[in-house]
């Protein structure tokens, strides 16, 4: 499949997921998922949601999961369950759970305040892909490019 554009970003990550099993596929059923994605799993802001989402709507798609930043244009599309997501973690969080995951608030010092680790989504898909491999998913080819 071609991928255009950086709104697949988001829907591809758990498409992946889902195959991997680690999400089911009956929690992403009637919900379009759409974001660009950062090397650091953070979920950024896509053009024209408003004319996506209205589209969804059209063809009976019940829930939309997006980028935080574009919550509030999406929500202007009635009967639309909205729900916004910053990260790919929050975005597991809710499909696994149904609710978004509270956030603690986490004082930070010095040089590191604010940022984030970008070597944290690397590591989460590492660890994903070496737990699969050591269980024997049919998924683990064992062959790295």
């Amino acid at each position: 499949m071609r991928k255009r554009g950086a709104s697949f970003d988001l829907p591809i990550a758990v498409a992946v997921l889902t195959a991997l099993g680690e999400l089911s596929g009956s929690r992403i059923q009637n919900t379009l998922i759409i974001g660009e994605m950062g090397l650091d799993g953070s979920v950024r802001k896509v053009p024209g949601i408003l004319p996506i989402v209205a589209e969804a709507k059209e063809r009976e798609v019940r829930r939309c999961i997006v980028p935080e930043e574009n919550k509030a244009e999406a929500a202007l599309v009635s009967g639309m369950q909205v729900i916004g997501v910053k990260d790919l973690k929050e975005t597991i969080e809710f499909l696994k759970s149904g609710s978004k995951p509270q956030k603690k608030k986490v004082q930070q010092t010095g040089e590191c305040a604010g940022k984030r680790d970008r070597g944290e989504f690397s590591r989460f898909w590492r660890s994903l892909w070496t737990e699969k491999c050591q269980k024997g998913s049919r998924n683990c080819s064992g062959r790295r490019s």
